[in-house]
């Protein structure tokens, strides 16, 4: 597709232009072939205000004419005074109140096109509609190929005339045309109740800000020439306070001090309506609050030309909006073409944006006609999401809730009007919002320090985020075992932000925008409001799953004020830690030259040391540091299970129970590497790094820079490697099933389960044939051939004994599911899940340990037939998530979504049933007449979750598919 250097156009022949007859005459306009579109410029919509007509209201036309005029040239700009000005010449008069319309070529009257209506910017003071920048033929080409055309007006208003630069032009309350303040007639609601879709660039107060501020006191002042107003001032310079990798700037750059020290901080956007006054949520929230859709976009892309100091500033999404691939209007004095040399994502996102833009405008919702599996969810109160266009993810945008800087834009928002009953309960994974005062900010004196940390309003509860419990695994550092932290501070440090999530590789990271660092190892706490030291509560240490190569604490999804709240209002009040740990080959790197080092198992170490903060720190939170109970899903799960028999079980007191859902230690597949086959992958990673001919290879991967080390790991030489833990004799003596029939084990009460369909997330796909099936056994899974022929006994050809039970038959012949699907997946569940889960609930049970076994069974919205009841399905239940936060994404739906009041009673059932467990080490003190049996070798018994039952509830005997599992139970060799 071309596009013309400059919207003057190339026409056919004067001989048949196309024309249109308006209310006062008809025009003649132009036709523009590489496009296929007429268009009509420099129609005036007012009468001229020149002469007695400058300085007053505009006027309608009041004249008509009988000839077609010409309409085939934009008209001069209004007066104006800037580099949008001067750029194209200067080429202005009073004389230019007109307008422009551009329309695919084959429409006539009658057709009713939907019609964008474009008004430009420039300060209110520069600017016009026949900029380049502003080329309507790419968008609605993109548009009319699409099947969704539209016809775009423009226009040319008139702009301020500055006496001097400082002067300050603003709309101004008349009583007429703008009767009060803006925010004022917003939360009066005197607003036309129509869908928007709106959004700033994540770095617009780098555009705003004034520059030169180096000290405390000069940005008080700046601050209260800006608000008028000390106490403002003051309370905003808290709550911006001078921590460069807080602010608004790419994090290379954040420790500059220079001249331009506040454009990169978040300090300087307060310049009224500016970055956080400009972009705060009062605008989607009274339309929330209204029932009114909107749509909320943060743009953060560096475009070429623009400087590392400016960033995502702001103008830099129009290009990308208007699909202006070839930089038109850019290319000049002031401005570089946008895409000049830059990489295929920019021209994904073009299309993204222009795509989205087109829906809008023809159909009112974003998600119609896109590149990408994106959904951009409208913005709710309960669930405030924006879409992030981001060229640094796969799918160059992601969903995030909108709780950056919560604390500073809530207060700003609140500033306006008295805005507390649209204040947004901020349903994200910090759940930020703004103290009622300065001094509400909660804060903790732990061993090494102070912090503080923010409270929140909505949920009535304190949150310390971000706190490091080792020193970070960074240069020498790196690839090592945690270190303790070994430095104290007496000023107290900010806890009101999440860290930085573990490099990771997949969904769970890059859909929350790919924040990583190596500098990662840190712990949130979250607690309810009237709680201190000397309170004692029971606490709950969530560890995140993610197959040890993804994740972090701060996901959206593990969102722990809704399971606090609820547990608070239940009387059962208990304090709630969440943790990161290293990820992938930074946290399982195996082979032998690793295993010498004795740097293995690294991630389960951080965890590990982790615990060892919370019994250090907890009480100064109000905690009860022999009251904790370690919680896990997935990886997560499986990690507390490698706590529970690390060290030959040593029990070092750092929990006194553990929950484990779909994940537990028993599992430990032939497939699984020691030291010496993982050498392969080790010296592939060396080889991709430069450093196999280092003598000491370790040490020179520790210098290797973390973007190259970080590309490695996330290339098929880091991917294609298992990590797991490793039996390296010293935190794990032996492998999994020999460490606990051996009752290795810490003795403490578990609560654990796994889904119905866990196979059909474990198992392969594509197997077809009872061979296949064979060769699957053999080669990934280790097997003997005559192991093998044992399973393929025990696990038949049936269709109607295999899972998923909600799909019937088998798998459609357009499927890839394979013919036998439901036959592997059988296996598959019960090899990873079910077995491991059943060994480990009989050993407990052997020892006269408690133990609470459980099955969930729910197909949640978004989850195909194909799948069932299969893996992480259970988490929103169990964190009262009934919000569906975190899910409203390009890889998850809302799990709640259209689904009956049952789904309901069972989160309720669930969650309380976890709390009891935190609380009181028995998961029956849950509000109901519900039992919970513990399970014992004379009468094994499953909990089964399950919302197609009246109870949402029944008790099952933990028989099902038992000589199958049995049989796998024999393979670990861990029992007589």
């Amino acid at each position: 597709m071309q596009q013309p250097d400059t919207l003057l156009l190339v026409l056919v022949s004067a001989t048949d232009p196309p024309t249109v007859t308006v209310k006062n005459g008809s025009y003649y306009g132009a036709y523009q072939s590489n496009y296929n579109q007429d268009f009509f410029l420099g129609m005036p919509y007012a009468q001229p205000p020149v002469g007695d007509l400058r300085f007053r209201n505009p006027e309608p036309l009041n004249s008509t004419w009988s000839e077609a005029k010409n309409a085939t040239e934009y008209s001069p700009e209004c007066y104006g005074y800037g580099s949008d000005q001067w750029v194209l010449g200067n080429v202005i008069s009073e004389d230019c109140l007109t307008i422009n319309v551009v329309r695919p070529s084959g429409i006539a009257e009658g057709v009713k096109l939907p019609v964008g209506f474009w008004i430009h910017g420039g300060g209110l003071f520069e600017g016009g509609n026949r900029d380049p920048r502003y080329n309507f033929s790419a968008i609605i080409d993109e548009a009319t190929a699409a099947g969704k055309p539209f016809i775009v007006n423009q226009l040319s208003d008139i702009l301020n005339s500055p006496v001097a630069s400082s002067a300050p032009f603003y709309p101004v309350v008349d009583g007429d045309f703008i009767e009060k303040a803006g925010p004022t007639l917003m939360s009066e609601g005197k607003f036309v109740r129509v869908p928007i879709l709106h959004g700033t660039n994540h770095d617009e107060g780098t555009a705003f800000g004034t520059a030169g501020i180096d000290t405390e006191d000069e940005f008080l002042a700046y601050v209260e020439s800006v608000t008028e107003s000390a106490e403002f001032a003051a309370i905003l310079a808290d709550l911006y306070p001078d921590i460069p990798e807080i602010g608004r700037h790419p994090a290379q750059t954040a420790k500059r001090r220079h001249a331009l020290q506040v454009y990169i901080q978040v300090r300087v956007s307060l310049r009224r309506w500016q970055d956080d006054a400009c972009s705060t949520p009062l605008q989607p929230e009274i339309w929330a609050a209204n029932n009114t859709s909107s749509y909320s976009y943060v743009f953060n892309v560096l475009v070429n030309g623009i400087s590392q100091y400016i960033r995502a500033t702001h103008f830099q999404k129009v290009a990308f909006v208007f699909y202006n691939l070839l930089g038109d209007g850019y290319d000049n004095s002031v401005s570089v073409d946008p895409f000049l040399n830059e990489p295929e994502m920019l021209t994904q996102l073009t299309r993204m944006t222009t795509r989205i833009w087109i829906n809008v405008i023809v159909d009112h919702v974003p998600n119609t006609y896109n590149v990408t599996a994106i959904k951009w969810p409208e913005y709710t109160l309960n669930d405030p999401q924006n879409i992030v266009f981001d060229v640094k993810v796969s799918d160059v945008a992601y969903v995030a809730p909108y709780i950056y800087r919560a604390e500073g834009i809530v207060y700003i928002t609140k500033s306006y009007t008295d805005m507390r009953s649209y204040l947004y309960p901020v349903a994200a994974a910090a759940l930020l919002a703004a103290p009622t005062t300065a001094s509400d900010v909660p804060t903790v004196t732990v061993k090494n320090g102070s912090y503080y940390g923010v409270y929140q309003s909505t949920y009535d509860q304190d949150f310390f985020l971000g706190m490091p419990y080792a020193q970070p695994p960074v240069g020498d550092l790196r690839l090592r075992n945690p270190q303790s932290l070994n430095a104290t501070w007496t000023e107290a440090k900010n806890a009101t932000e999440y860290s930085p999530m573990c490099y990771g590789y997949g969904s769970d990271t890059w859909v929350l925008g790919n924040v990583v660092s190596e500098d990662c190892l840190t712990i949130n706490v979250v607690r309810p409001s009237n709680v201190s030291e000397g309170s004692d509560l029971p606490v709950g240490v969530w560890i995140h799953g993610g197959g040890l190569t993804q994740g972090s604490g701060s996901d959206p999804r593990y969102n722990l004020s809704y399971i606090i709240e609820e547990a608070t209002n239940a009387g059962q009040p208990f304090i709630g830690v969440s943790l990161n740990y290293r990820l992938q080959a930074f946290g399982f790197m195996s082979g032998t030259a690793v295993h010498n080092a004795g740097v293995t198992n690294l991630a389960l170490k951080d965890q590990r040391l982790a615990m060892h903060w919370v019994q250090e720190n907890i009480v100064a939170f109000g905690g009860d540091a022999s009251k904790v109970t370690i919680w896990g899903e997935s990886a997560g799960a499986r990690s507390i299970g490698y706590q529970l028999i690390a060290y030959d079980g040593r029990d070092d007191g750092l929990f006194r129970s553990a929950v484990m859902e779909s994940g537990a230690s028993a599992y430990w597949p032939k497939s699984f590497k020691n030291a010496s086959a993982w050498d392969a992958n080790y010296n592939s990673i060396t080889d991709a790094a430069n450093c196999s001919s280092a003598e000491d290879t370790l040490d020179c991967l520790r210098k290797v820079p973390t973007d190259t080390l970080s590309a490695i790991f996330n290339s098929t030489v880091g991917t294609s490697a298992m990590y797991a833990p490793s039996v390296d004799g010293d935190f794990l003596t032996d492998v999994g099933p020999k460490l606990i029939g051996a009752g290795k084990f810490v003795h403490v009460p578990i609560l654990h389960g796994a889904n119905f369909d866990e196979g059909t997330s474990f198992g392969k796909t594509g197997i077809s044939t009872t061979e296949e099936f064979a060769s699957y056994l053999t080669g990934t899974m280790g097997y003997s051939d005559g192991e093998a022929d044992i399973l393929l006994d025990l696990y038949p050809d049936i269709p109607q004994i295999g899972i998923p039970a909600t799909l019937h038959g088998r798998p459609g012949n357009d499927t890839s599911y394979g013919y036998m699907y439901k036959r592997v997946s059988a296996y598959a569940g019960d090899n990873n899940q079910h077995g491991p889960r059943r060994f480990m609930s009989q050993m407990w049970a052997k020892d006269n340990v408690p133990v609470y076994s459980y099955r969930f069974n729910v197909l949640t919205a978004g989850t195909s037939q194909y799948l069932g009841a299969t893996h992480f399905t259970e988490v929103a239940f169990v964190f009262y998530n009934l919000a569906g936060n975190g899910y409203n994404n390009s890889v998850a739906t809302d799990p709640f979504l259209n689904k009956p009041e049952s789904y309901t009673q069972l989160v309720r059932l669930m969650t309380h049933m976890w709390v009891s467990f935190i609380v009181d080490q028995t998961p029956n003190n849950n509000l109901t007449d519900v039992e919970w049996p513990q399970y014992s070798l004379d009468d094994p018994q499953n909990f089964v979750f399950d919302t197609n039952v009246t109870n949402v509830s029944y008790v099952e005997p933990d028989f099902f598919r038992a000589e199958a599992i049995a049989y796998i139970h024999s393979l670990y060799n861990a029992t007589s």
